[in-house]
């Protein structure tokens, strides 16, 4: 008998222990106090000028738009200037004390950027560092990989330079075209991981892209003036066009193709990988154009830069815009133009 009573006096003990603690924890330590603030957080509103134009310095080299247009960055004295179209605020970023501004460029749907800074090891040997920045937090950093090694690319010349970077940010893959010598490139990739391989070397290749769904990347061979697909053993032939060029990728994947007569640009193809070629839409230009006069939209538009005119002309719909001056480099709204020293944008 005093042995079940010790049993429950020991069952019972720790139940009112924890009771107390509970009690303790309601009552005292989650007391409501009587001496407290209310603070109103509301979001600081960006200042916004209409109609803004912006003074670009004559020295301004390699000028290029976010996707969105809110940013214009230039390269000035082996450093990025970045200037905010909306308000004119402007920042710098430097270039590290050990290296030089090799390439840049915007990701194509966020307001961040990828930089290649050329320097040159203790051993002798040159290579590229890559970098990101993040223009809404004002954050630098050197991308690295999964086990935190920091990523270069190596360089068997130190006259080796990046010439293009093109990213999917969906599958977080992206392709580096890096200008060897003989106007041959070495391309690398940079896994979803960003682990960097080189994927193809030594090739005559010109204009790259990326497929935003599927890790694929699509180029132009010049050795054979053929478009090819990667993992893939033949390139992308339409019937009646002997050569073609590579205009495009816009966001569902359809690839635009031109064909080439003269040097000039007369008809344009466009469809998905999943498609046979011969079934692919097409469009012919009233007058041949320049491959470089062409601009495939993220949404599928096709703009044509009529530079005698000063006019851009939207292939499918006929809709035109007047513009001054110098066209900069589009964004998926619009595009921006350079004209008496000042850069504006003009909405398409």
């Amino acid at each position: 008998m005093k042995v079940i009573k010790r049993i429950m006096v020991w069952s019972i003990l720790p139940l009112c222990i924890e009771l107390i603690g509970l009690l303790y924890v309601d009552k005292i330590y989650l007391k409501p106090s009587s001496d407290y603030t209310i603070e109103k957080v509301e979001e600081k509103k960006e200042k916004v000028v209409k109609n803004l134009e912006i003074p670009l310095d004559e020295n301004a080299q390699d000028i290029k738009l976010s996707y969105n247009g809110k940013y214009i960055s230039y390269v000035k004295d082996n450093n990025i200037e970045i200037i905010n179209t909306l308000n004119g605020e402007k920042v710098n970023v430097d270039t590290s004390s050990e290296g030089e501004l090799n390439y840049y460029t915007w990701l194509p749907d966020r307001n961040r950027m990828y930089i290649g800074e050329k320097v040159r090891n203790v051993n002798g040997e040159s290579s590229i560092k890559l970098y990101y920045y993040d223009r809404d937090k004002n954050e630098k950093n050197q991308v690295i990989d999964n086990h935190y090694n920091k990523i270069k690319i190596p360089l068997a010349n130190s006259k080796y330079n990046i010439k293009d970077i093109v990213i999917s940010t969906l599958t977080g893959v992206s392709y580096i075209k890096v200008e060897t010598n003989n106007k041959r490139y070495n391309i690398y990739r940079l896994n979803t991981m960003s682990q960097m391989e080189k994927y193809k070397g030594y090739i005559r290749v010109g204009n790259v892209q990326i497929l935003n769904r599927d890790d694929r990347m699509i180029y132009e061979d010049l050795a054979y003036g053929r478009v090819r697909i990667t993992d893939r053993e033949n390139s992308l032939r339409i019937p009646g066009a002997e050569k073609l060029c590579l205009l495009g990728v816009d966001t569902e994947d359809r690839i635009y193709l031109g064909r080439v007569r003269n040097d000039k640009v007369d008809k344009i193809y466009y469809g998905t990988i999943e498609e046979d070629e011969k079934l692919w839409q097409s469009k012919s230009i009233a007058g041949a154009v320049d491959k470089e006069d062409i601009y495939i939209s993220s949404k599928g538009k096709v703009y044509i830069n009529h530079k005698e005119k000063n006019v851009i002309t939207e292939l499918f719909s006929g809709a035109e815009k007047q513009y001054n001056g110098k066209i900069v480099q589009y964004y998926n709204k619009g595009v921006g133009t350079l004209y008496n020293g000042k850069f504006v944008k003009m909405e398409l």
